[in-house]
């Protein structure tokens, strides 16, 4: 189907047809056809009493691309959405999300802000410079003189492996969010000490420290 909708209204010359400053051009696409109907130009025609004429050249507006307004009028139409943040399944606005990364929705409907992913880790091995918390990786090493590793809880039956990687100073581990009868942290003094963590179930966590060669 080809659909021709007619202006509201006429200008005196053809200047002011084009450029339509009253809006009275009609870019609406019948309900029925919404979704599927697309604008395709505007014709600029010239009526003298019971005479019609049309110059191409200049007359005609291509609006292939564009899309329709919701009223009548608008000047060319709508270019359509050019930013991002006015899609309906993203986030609205860039405001406070920077350095952050996009990923789909839990529910898989939309995009959302995420915060930095984790580093991939060799074989799960993080190397770490400084304090840290220890997540999803397994083995940690630490190449530190002074440092404090926060162990975060993680499934029962698992275990994690900190290793401290030079000679001199202390590398305190603290675990985040458990309570023991005595002190919730231990630390690590020698090259090579390793403390093995396992956690048994909610209220038994079991630390074996060795020497690692």
């Amino acid at each position: 189907h080809i659909m021709l909708n007619l202006p509201s209204a006429g200008y005196t010359t053809e200047e002011g047809a084009i450029d339509d400053r009253n809006n009275y051009a009609n870019y609406t696409i019948p309900r029925e056809f919404q979704g599927v109907g697309f604008l395709i130009g505007k014709f600029v025609v010239r009526r003298s009493s019971t005479t019609y004429t049309y110059n191409p050249s200049t007359g005609y507006l291509d609006l292939r691309g564009y899309f329709p307004n919701n009223t009548a009028g608008g000047g060319s139409g709508s270019s359509g959405i050019t930013d991002f943040t006015q899609l309906i399944d993203t986030p609205s606005s860039y405001a406070g999300f920077g350095g952050k990364f996009l990923a789909v929705t839990t529910g898989e409907t939309g995009i959302e802000f995420i915060d930095t992913p984790e580093e991939p880790y060799s074989n799960g091995v993080r190397e770490v410079t400084g304090n840290a918390t220890m997540g999803k990786e397994e083995y940690l090493n630490v190449n530190a003189t002074t440092a404090t590793i926060t162990v975060a809880p993680f499934t029962i039956g698992q275990q994690k492996v900190i290793t401290k990687t030079l000679a001199t100073g202390t590398i305190t581990v603290v675990f985040e969010g458990v309570v023991f009868d005595g002190d919730n942290s231990f630390t690590l003094t020698e090259l090579n000490e390793q403390a093995t963590i396992k956690r048994v179930n909610d209220e038994t966590w079991v630390v074996t420290r060795n020497m690692y060669v």
